[in-house]
């Protein structure tokens, strides 16, 4: 246009318009593809996917697997995916047009200087090799380093009581600042690569720079001072354009790493559903509760077995106790009934005549009543979602309301209602008393009385403090110390508090569990397991469960897996394992009276 002295100053300004919308239009199209639909699509798949491998990975997995580890595949691993490669992907696409575009613009204004674009690629792919490789590893350093901290964290909030009691939290807090040091050299060294990325990219430019100045002065004439002002532009501004082509190219191969590695651990982490294990059984299945163990083996790791050739027979309804030292396999059994644990060798697992190696292992879990030693309580949800575990609605409030209290918690309960309830009156009166608010109505009508009796007016009852907050968007929102008691007494029955606002000990838990169990009744077969239902109450209510189960599942097969001898005392019949093999079996009378034997050893303290 400066050439042609304005003459076409419209053509080359529509033009430039044209261009400039193009890429605009084109822009806003790549954004929305990438950011609205691939992304949002591709994330919710590929966690869901992950989910899948995990909710249906075998009980070694997370045997043998570091909390840690999983966590962090849904965290670091899928935040690259979701953050990470959207970004990366746009910017390479938009770096490799913009870097051809300006490319094309310098052939046009300089067309000697194509000669070194050859050893301009040269040098930049040798320079992208070195750093993607380091680059990568860094990364991958830097993901397992996170999962370190992510084990230590877990651990140390799972064992918080425990470190408290023996006084560890100065070695713990050590072990955690360490782990945590370690985990950010990875990212310092990443981000010291980068910054020598910067320099060599920025020392290879001048170089640029110079030969395009040099041969202007070469070949003086043949190019005008628009031509050179356009290349030096393009040459300076593919500096940038190079660092962030590099940059980009390498969080997209990390990227696409970590979907490299969600989708080896899909590969390598196979289901726990076997081929032909994909029988329905009846619907009312177990009808009886008829065990029959045949040979049976078991393993968490084979070929180490963890119970060796179980054989015995268990008639419907005979309440069983196992019991054994530590290590013996008696929650080991409860496991392999449920068939969390896989069954060795060709022995087999039978329950009313259906072998358990051949029916669905969702479908053998939905039928048998379990109480495991941890309540598994979901702290956010209420108590009737957590009484109700399969949410389908088909226990009543009454059915609840009633279990609870034959296991003495109902009471405890509608006490949580009261005494926050009280709580908040009192808080209340004393803020009517130093006039920061208004009383309750209950509170104001026992002081009213005349005037100068001390009942507050409606100019004195104005708050001393503001009790409301901004939000975010310029209204206001109440304050939310006290959500937790709001919601206790604005709960119309115990079945409506959350979890959360209960201070249930771990006793209370364990008798919740089986309040949940006992609900759980009409909808499951007749086989009850127990592992150590017991083990953090006391004796009286050791006793109290131990009535409840004998007049609540009377007509059930229950099997009790106990450390505590006294509890197993009432029961049909007792087996006795020891390094996963049964070494002892009869009734509890029997086996007491046998001199030299192992239950009675267990009962003296001799074994």
């Amino acid at each position: 246009m400066a050439e042609s002295e304005g003459e076409r100053m419209w053509f080359f300004t529509g033009i430039y318009l044209l261009l400039t919308l193009g890429a605009f239009f084109t822009l806003v199209t790549a954004i929305a593809a990438i950011f609205f639909v691939i992304t949002p699509h591709v994330g919710k798949m590929l966690h869901a996917r992950l989910l899948r491998t995990v909710m249906y990975a075998p009980h070694s997995y997370f045997a043998n697997t570091e909390t840690g580890t999983t966590l962090n595949r849904f965290s670091s691993d899928m935040m690259m995916l979701d953050r990470q490669l959207p970004f990366a992907l746009f910017q390479v696409f938009q770096s490799v047009f913009r870097l051809l575009s300006q490319g094309v613009l310098l052939c046009v204004v300089q067309p000697l200087i194509t000669a070194t674009l050859p050893f301009t690629f040269l040098v930049v792919y040798v320079i992208q090799k070195v750093y993607l490789a380091t680059s990568r590893q860094l990364r991958f350093l830097d993901l397992e380093a996170r999962a370190l901290v992510n084990a230590s964290f877990l651990e140390t909030l799972e064992g918080v009581a425990t470190i408290r009691a023996f006084g560890w939290q100065p070695q713990f807090i050590r072990d955690n600042v360490k782990k945590l040091d370690l985990s950010l050299r990875p990212a310092y060294m990443l981000m010291c690569i980068q910054r020598w990325l910067d320099l060599v990219l920025d020392l290879m430019i001048p170089g640029l720079a110079i030969g395009t100045i040099g041969l202007a002065i070469a070949l003086k004439g043949t190019t005008t001072g628009g031509q050179i002002g356009i290349a030096l532009n393009v040459v300076l501004q593919v500096n940038g354009l190079l660092l962030r082509l590099v940059q980009s190219w390498t969080r997209l191969e990390t990227s696409l790493g970590a979907l490299s590695r969600l989708r080896a651990f899909e590969r390598d982490v196979l289901p726990e559903d076997k081929e032909g294990e994909s029988q329905t059984p009846p619907p009312a299945w177990p009808t009886q509760g008829a065990l029959e163990f045949d040979n049976m083996s078991a393993s968490y790791n084979p070929p180490n077995l963890a119970l060796d050739h179980i054989n015995i027979s268990i008639h419907p309804g005979t309440k069983v106790g196992v019991v054994g030292r530590t290590g013996s396999g008696k929650s080991t059994l409860l496991l392999t009934l449920l068939r969390l644990v896989e069954m060795e060798g060709q022995g087999t697992l039978r329950i009313d005549g259906l072998d358990l190696r051949v029916l669905s292992r969702n479908a053998i879990r939905s039928r048998i009543v379990t109480v495991p030693q941890d309540p598994m309580l979901v702290m956010t949800e209420t108590v009737r979602e957590n009484l109700d575990i399969t949410g389908a609605g088909h226990v009543s409030d009454e059915d609840m309301s009633r279990v609870l209290e034959r296991v003495h918690l109902w009471e405890v309960l509608v006490g949580r209602i009261a005494t926050a309830e009280a709580a908040r009156n009192a808080a209340a009166e004393v803020d009517a008393a130093m006039g920061l608010r208004v009383a309750p109505a209950e509170v104001q009508a026992g002081s009213s009385g005349g005037e100068g009796n001390g009942t507050i007016s409606p100019d004195e009852s104005t708050p001393l403090f503001n009790t409301k907050k901004e939000g975010n968007d310029g209204g206001e929102g109440d304050y939310k110390e006290d959500d937790e008691d709001e919601e206790v007494v604005a709960a119309e029955t115990p079945l409506d508090l959350p979890m959360r606002s209960l201070p249930l000990s771990q006793g209370q838990q364990q008798l919740f569990s089986l309040a949940r169990a006992i609900l759980m009744r009409p909808s499951r077969g007749k086989v009850v397991l127990l592992d150590e239902a017991t083990s953090n109450v006391d004796g009286e209510t050791d006793k109290l469960m131990q009535r409840l189960v004998r007049e609540e599942f009377r007509d059930h097969t229950v099997i009790t897996v106990a450390h505590r001898l006294d509890t197993i005392m009432d029961s049909d019949l007792v087996m006795v394992l020891e390094a996963g093999r049964l070494i002892e079996a009869g009734t509890p009378e029997d086996l007491r009276g046998n001199q030299g034997g192992a239950f009675r050893a267990l009962i003296h303290g001799k074994r």
